[in-house]
C-alpha cells in the first residue's frame, strides 16, 4: 500500500510539473511556446492531466482495501482520461490564453503565421532574446515588431527604431534581431551596423562591437562619435594606444567635444603607466 501510494503521488508530482510551463504560458510568461507548433502545448497540457489522472487513481487504489473499491476507481480513471483525451483538444482551442486572443484579434491569419515562422526561425537562432522576452514587460510588444516582416525599403526607419527602443530598454538580442533586418536589406549603409553595435556594447560583447565600430568607420570615415566609442573599447580592452590613436581622429573631426579630450587624457595617462 505505502509503494503503491508513493508511485501514485510521484505520478501526480510529475503531472504538476510537466503542467508548469503550461500554467507560465496562460499568464504569458512562457510565450515562446506561442511559437511552436500548436499540438506542441496541446500534447503538453494532455500528457500533464493524464498524469495527474493516473497519480489520483494510483493514490485512491493505495487508499481502498477492497477490491470491488479498486476496480471502480480503475474504471473511473480510465473514463477521465479517455475523457481528457477527447475533450481538451477542442476546449484548449476554444480558450486559449488572453493575451494570444488579444494579440491575433484584428489580424489576418496569413500575418499571423508569417509571424508564427518568424518567431519560430529567431526561437533557435536567438534563444537568449526569448530568455528576456518572457521576463521584459516590454520585449514581448518589441518581439512581435521585429519578428513581423515588412516591405524592405519602406522598413529601414522602422527597424531603426525598433533597435532604439529595444537598447533603451536593454532587450540587446533584440536590438541586435533588428539591426541585422537594416543590414540584410541595405549592407551598403552603416545605419545598421552602428545600432548593432552600440547593442552590443551594452552588452558586454567588446569583440563584436568593435568588428561593427570598425566597419562603420570603413563605410563613413569622417564619424566623430564613431571614433569615441570604439577608443572607449579599447580602453575597455586595455589598449590606450589604439585609444589614444582613435581619440586623435575624433578630436581631429570634432574638437569642441570635451568628452573627446578628457577620454583622450584618461588614454593618455594609461599609456603612459604602462610603458613605466
Amino acid at each position: 500500500m505505502i509503494i503503491l501510494l508513493a508511485i501514485g503521488a510521484s505520478v501526480f508530482a510529475a503531472g504538476i510539473y510537466t503542467l508548469i510551463p503550461i500554467i507560465q504560458f496562460y499568464v504569458g510568461q512562457r510565450r515562446d511556446l506561442y511559437f511552436h507548433p500548436e499540438t506542441t502545448w496541446m500534447t503538453i497540457t494532455w500528457w500533464g492531466g493524464v498524469q495527474l489522472l493516473i497519480g489520483s487513481g494510483l493514490m485512491a487504489v493505495a487508499l481502498l482495501l477492497d477490491f470491488d473499491g479498486t476496480a471502480l476507481v480503475f474504471l473511473l480513471t480510465l473514463g477521465l482520461i479517455v475523457t481528457w483525451w477527447v475533450l481538451s483538444p477542442p476546449l484548449l482551442r476554444r480558450f486559449p490564453p488572453r493575451w494570444i486572443s488579444e494579440f491575433e484579434k484584428g489580424r489576418s491569419p496569413t500575418e499571423i503565421e508569417a509571424v508564427r515562422q518568424n518567431g519560430s526561425a529567431l526561437l533557435r537562432t536567438h534563444p537568449k532574446a526569448f530568455r528576456q522576452v518572457l521576463y521584459h514587460p516590454a520585449g514581448w510588444d518589441m518581439w512581435l515588431m521585429t519578428v513581423t516582416s515588412l516591405i524592405p525599403m519602406a522598413s529601414l526607419e522602422v527597424y531603426e527604431r525598433r533597435a532604439q527602443q529595444a537598447i533603451a530598454h536593454n532587450l540587446f538580442p533584440i536590438a541586435v534581431v533588428a539591426a541585422n533586418r537594416i543590414i540584410h536589406y541595405r549592407p551598403d549603409k552603416p545605419l545598421g551596423y552602428e545600432l548593432r553595435a552600440q547593442a552590443y556594447l551594452k552588452d558586454h560583447q567588446y569583440d563584436r562591437a568593435l568588428q561593427d565600430f570598425s566597419i562603420v568607420l570603413e563605410k563613413k570615415p569622417h564619424d566623430a562619435e564613431a571614433y569615441y566609442q570604439r577608443a572607449r573599447i579599447y580602453m575597455i580592452m586595455e589598449l590606450p594606444e589604439q585609444a589614444m590613436d582613435d581619440l586623435n581622429r575624433a578630436v581631429e573631426l570634432l574638437p569642441g567635444e570635451a568628452r573627446f579630450h578628457t577620454l583622450r587624457e584618461a588614454a593618455a595617462r594609461v599609456a603612459a603607466e604602462k610603458s613605466a
